[in-house]
């Protein structure tokens, strides 16, 4: 073994405790002061972000402030608990869904099945109790027929004649559809937006070809034959006292351009309150020009309730200034009966639109679109005949 040769007498002693006192004094004194920087700091971001500015309330509204600040956490913190209680509860039993009746007005057709022979497997007659009854909706797809029409024809020896029984009034005179398949065209088209070419591969998977080219020639025939019916509802519509008025915009395809441009659609209704029949009328227009306006109501008197377009406003000067009765029986124009008041409302309002016919029209409420319709063309056609 070695050992110092090193007398400890001479070895010199190290003062550790001492050094080590004041190294720990030291480091003691920086962490007070970095604590109370970051103190500092830490109320100065809290006053930033959560004290209040210079432009806020003074001490006593500050108070009430934070007051019911409290009441709102407190409640907060009360549903949050009352949310964990409903949460930690078992969950309750799901209800199976039940299943919605059938509409009593549908045509049922009875399918009854019996057990035959009414014996059982040891050969012992079965006796009847009663009977399980369920119910299965079916639908059957859209049916072709041909209306077949049979006139006679009778001669006259004498007079050398030959006569033949009158044929009924149709919607288009000497035309192949009848009343049911316009009204079934039309409806698809304009309330459940089916193309005609669309239309077109519909009905030839039911065996019948209808070009889209004869179809769009029937819409237009339907649309003049509907003109005397949208003349007496815009009528009956301009005699109310308050009307409803709004324009929508509509995607117009020009023909040959392939382009679509930007046309209107301009919805004309009565109100809630009126007690006679409530009709609606679209006007489409290819504009939004306040002139649509003014043609629609040069015969309106009366409370027009619409948003903030300036059409409508500049439609009411237009009719105020040209306007025959202003011009000729009026001493004032201010005073003019023909003017119009003009409700402007700057929210968007959604309507039902409820179109009611009139006279013999009115009894088919009950039925569906398409057999209204049907029913107008019909009749329309009957009273131009007559």
């Amino acid at each position: 073994m070695i050992f110092n040769s090193t007398p400890w007498a001479k070895m010199k002693p190290r003062s550790t405790h001492a050094n080590s006192s004041s190294a720990w004094a030291a480091q003691l004194k920086f962490e007070q002061a970095k604590n109370q920087a970051l103190n500092f700091e830490i109320a100065r971001l809290k006053q930033w972000r959560f004290g209040s500015s210079s432009e806020s309330l003074d001490t006593k509204q500050s108070e009430l402030f934070e007051s019911g600040l409290e009441a709102v956490l407190i409640e907060e913190s009360k549903a949050e608990d009352e949310g964990a209680d409903e949460a930690r509860k078992p969950a309750s039993v799901k209800r199976q869904p039940k299943r919605l009746a059938l509409p009593e007005g549908l045509e049922r057709i009875e399918h009854r099945y019996e057990i035959e022979p009414a014996v059982c497997a040891l050969g012992h007659a079965l006796k009847r109790i009663g009977e399980e009854t369920s119910e299965q909706l079916d639908c059957v797809p859209a049916q072709f027929f041909v209306h077949l029409h049979i006139r006679g024809k009778y001669a006259c020896v004498c007079c050398q004649t030959i006569l033949a029984a009158a044929m009924p009034a149709q919607v288009i005179d000497k035309g192949i559809p009848a009343a049911g398949l316009l009204a079934q065209v039309i409806v698809a088209k304009f309330d459940d937006h089916l193309p005609l070419f669309r239309q077109e591969e519909i009905y030839q998977r039911s065996g019948v070809f209808i070009p889209r080219s004869s179809m769009g020639g029937w819409v237009g025939q339907c649309g003049v034959r509907l003109l005397p019916l949208v003349q007496a509802m815009t009528k009956h519509l301009l005699a109310q006292g308050v009307l409803h008025g709004d324009e929508t915009p509509v995607k117009l395809l020009q023909p040959g351009l392939g382009k679509t441009h930007q046309a209107y659609v301009w919805a004309w209704r009565t109100s809630d309150l009126c007690t006679t029949d409530k009709a609606v009328i679209y006007d489409f227009a290819k504009s939004r020009s306040g002139e649509n306006a003014r043609r629609m109501l040069k015969d309106f008197e009366g409370t027009l309730v619409v948003d903030d377009y300036s059409g409508y406003v500049a439609a009411k000067d237009m009719l105020r200034r040209t306007s025959p009765r202003c011009r000729f029986t009026c001493p004032s124009r201010r005073q003019c009966a023909h003017k119009f008041r003009v409700v402007r409302y700057s929210c968007f309002m959604k309507f039902m639109i409820v179109a009611d016919f009139p006279g013999d029209l009115a009894r088919a409420a009950g039925r569906s679109v398409m057999s209204t319709l049907a029913s107008a063309l019909a009749f329309i056609s009957r009273s131009t005949s007559a």
